[in-house]
C-alpha cells in the first residue's frame, strides 16, 4: 500500500479516534472529517482555477480604473476610431502610444516636442541620451520598452537604467543616458531605437505598438581626404495627419488641428520646412514651405522654389503628409567637432555641387572673435553665417577636412517613406534615403521609364562612387546601366570585360554620396524606404 500524504495520514487518524467517543461525539467528529475530506479533494482544483481567474478579475478591475486605457477611450470616443491601435489624426502615433505619453490623440500638431520619444545628442558629453515622456502612474497591465537594434538587425530590449523625474501634471520625464554603452551597441558606429508600447488586454493576447524609429552614427572623418556625404536621416515633423482642402498653393487643415491648435505657431523662427506626402502614389513627393504665410490652419507653399519635386501642386485633399524642418549645414555638419580657423586654407570645408552652374559652392569653418565658429561662403568679405543653408533630403556634398581627423556625431529619425530624387540632365551628386549600404535593385535602379540604358557606356545612364576608404589608386568606381534584350538591365563595372551584373551588389552606403550622370530628360528616381527592423528577439 503506498504511503500516505501528511493531511491524508491526520484524517486517517482522526477517524480511528473517534471510534472511541461516545455516539453523539463521534456523529459530530464524524461531519467535521468528511468536511475536511471534501477540502483536500477541491483544493488542487481549486488551486488550478485561482490563478487564470484571479488574473481575469484583476485585469478588468485594472481596466476599468481611472487612468487606465479603457477610461481614456471613454472620455476620448474619436468617432468610433479609440482603439488601441487606430490613428485617427495620421499623426503616425497609435492612440495606445499617445495616451501612455499623454500626447492628444485628435490632432497631428506636436504639442510639445518635449512629449515624443526622441534621441538627443549632448555636446557637452558627446553623449546620446533618448528621453520621453510618460504617465507618472501608468496601469499595470500597459509596458513600455525601449528596443534597440544593433548589428545583426533584430530589436532587443535595452538592459540600461533610465532616469526618472517628475515633470508635475501627472507626468514624468524618462531619460535613458548614453544609449551607446549598452552592449548592444558595443563596437558599432551606428544604432537604432524605438520604444514599444505592449497593453495586456482583456484576452490572453497583448497589443502592442511602437514609435518612430531614431538612429544615432558617428561618422569617421579622415585627415587630408575628401569624403562624400549624404544625410538620409531626417528632422521630427512639426506636423503630420491629413489634408481637409487644397486652396491655390494653401494646404487647408480645417478642424484636423484639433482644439486651439495652431500650425502657424508650431514654425520656429528662422526654420527652415518642407512638406512631404508620406503615402499613396505621390508618395515622397516634396514642396518648399512659404513660413511667412502660413497661417493658424494652413501651410502656404512656395511653388517657385527649385527644391520641389513637382512645380505643380496636385489635390491633396485626404492625402496624409508630414511637415519637417530642413536639414542645414550646421546641425547636421556640427563646427564643435571639425577644425576651425581664420583663414580658409587652414579650415575644414565642405563642398556642394550645383547642377545648374556645373561648378562646386565652397563653405569653410571660421574661427571668428570670441571664438565663435560659424560656416562662411567662401569669398564672402562680411563673412555671414551660413549655418542655416538648406541640404535637401536627396543632397550630397563633400567634407574636406585638414590637419586633424574627426568623429562627427549625427542624430535623426529613419526615413519611413519613399524619396524622391530629382535626375536632371547632366551630373548630379545625390545622396540615398537608407542608413546602410543598397544594392541598385534596393533602390530601384532598373525601370525602364526612368533610367536609360544602351550597350554603350556614354550613351546610358552611369553612376561614379567616391572611393571613401581611398585604399585603391582610382578615387572613383564607375558603372554603367547595360540595355539587356532579356529581362532587367544590367548595372556593370565600367571595363569589366565580364560584364557581371552589379543589380543585387551593395554598390551604395548609406551617408554616403554619388554621382549620377544622366543623359536624358529630367527625370524622378523613386527610392523605395528602407525595411524596419525584424521584430523584437524578446
Amino acid at each position: 500500500m503506498p504511503d500516505k500524504s501528511p493531511i491524508q495520514a491526520g484524517l486517517f487518524a482522526a477517524n480511528q479516534s473517534l471510534t472511541s467517543l461516545s455516539y453523539p461525539c463521534r456523529r459530530v467528529g464524524l461531519c467535521l472529517v468528511g468536511v475536511a475530506s471534501w477540502l483536500v479533494l477541491m483544493m488542487p482544483l481549486m488551486a488550478a482555477q485561482t490563478p487564470k481567474t484571479g488574473q481575469e478579475q484583476v485585469r478588468k478591475e485594472q481596466e476599468n480604473l481611472v487612468g487606465s486605457f479603457t477610461h481614456w477611450q471613454s472620455e476620448n470616443p474619436l468617432d468610433g476610431k479609440n482603439g488601441a491601435l487606430d490613428n485617427p489624426d495620421g499623426d503616425g502615433y497609435s492612440n495606445l502610444v499617445e495616451f501612455a505619453i499623454g500626447q492628444p490623440a485628435d490632432t497631428g500638431l506636436t504639442s510639445d516636442p518635449g512629449i515624443l520619444p526622441r534621441l538627443i545628442y549632448d555636446p557637452t558629453r558627446a553623449k546620446f541620451d533618448f528621453a520621453y515622456r510618460r504617465r507618472k502612474n501608468l496601469p499595470a497591465n500597459l509596458m513600455i520598452t525601449l528596443l534597440m537594434t544593433g548589428y545583426d538587425g533584430y530589436e532587443q530590449p535595452t538592459g540600461l537604467e533610465p532616469i526618472v523625474c517628475d515633470e508635475g501634471g501627472g507626468f514624468e520625464k524618462v531619460v535613458y543616458a548614453d544609449v551607446e554603452s549598452d552592449l548592444i551597441f558595443h563596437g558599432l558606429a551606428m544604432g537604432k531605437l524605438r520604444l514599444k508600447v505592449t497593453l495586456d488586454a482583456e484576452t490572453d493576447h497583448h497589443l502592442e505598438s511602437k514609435t518612430a524609429l531614431w538612429c544615432w552614427r558617428r561618422q569617421s572623418l579622415t585627415a587630408g581626404g575628401s569624403r562624400s556625404f549624404a544625410m538620409p536621416l531626417v528632422r521630427q515633423e512639426v506636423y503630420c495627419g491629413r489634408v481637409a482642402d487644397v486652396t491655390a498653393s494653401v494646404l487647408e487643415l480645417g478642424d484636423l488641428l484639433g482644439d486651439g491648435g495652431d500650425f502657424a505657431a508650431a514654425l520656429l523662427v528662422g526654420e527652415r520646412y518642407y512638406v512631404e506626402v508620406t503615402e499613396g502614389p505621390l508618395e515622397g513627393q516634396r514642396w518648399e514651405v512659404d513660413e511667412l504665410a502660413c497661417t493658424a490652419d494652413g501651410i502656404a507653399l512656395d511653388l517657385t522654389s527649385s527644391k520641389n519635386t513637382q512645380s505643380e501642386l496636385p489635390d491633396l485633399t485626404g492625402m496624409r503628409v508630414a511637415v519637417r524642418p530642413h536639414q542645414t549645414l550646421s546641425n547636421v555638419i556640427r563646427t564643435d567637432r571639425l577644425l576651425s580657423a581664420t583663414r580658409s586654407s587652414q579650415a575644414d570645408r565642405v563642398q556642394f555641387w550645383e547642377r545648374e552652374q556645373n561648378c562646386y559652392t565652397e563653405c569653410w569653418l571660421s574661427l571668428r572673435a570670441g571664438n565663435v565658429r560659424q560656416w562662411v561662403q567662401a569669398g564672402d568679405s562680411a563673412f555671414a553665417d551660413a549655418g542655416m543653408r538648406v541640404i535637401p533630403p536627396d543632397e550630397g556634398l563633400f567634407l574636406k577636412l585638414g590637419s586633424v581627423s574627426a568623429s562627427l556625431p549625427l542624430v535623426g529619425l529613419c526615413r519611413e517613406t519613399d524619396l524622391i530624387v530629382g535626375l536632371g540632365r547632366g551630373t548630379n551628386f545625390v545622396g540615398t534615403g537608407w542608413t546602410d549600404a543598397a544594392s541598385p535593385e534596393q533602390l530601384g535602379m532598373l525601370s525602364k521609364r526612368v533610367f536609360n540604358a544602351s550597350t554603350s557606356s556614354q550613351q546610358a545612364d552611369r553612376i561614379r562612387i567616391w572611393n571613401n576608404q581611398s585604399k585603391v589608386s582610382s578615387a572613383l568606381a564607375g558603372y554603367y546601366l547595360r540595355a539587356s534584350n532579356e529581362g532587367h538591365h544590367e548595372w556593370i563595372l565600367e571595363g569589366d570585360a565580364d560584364m557581371i551584373d552589379q543589380n543585387q551588389a551593395g554598390l551604395l552606403n548609406g551617408f554616403e554620396a554619388l554621382f549620377f550622370l544622366h543623359p536624358g530628360a529630367p527625370a524622378q528616381w523613386r527610392q523605395p524606404d528602407q525595411a524596419m527592423p525584424n521584430n523584437s528577439m524578446q
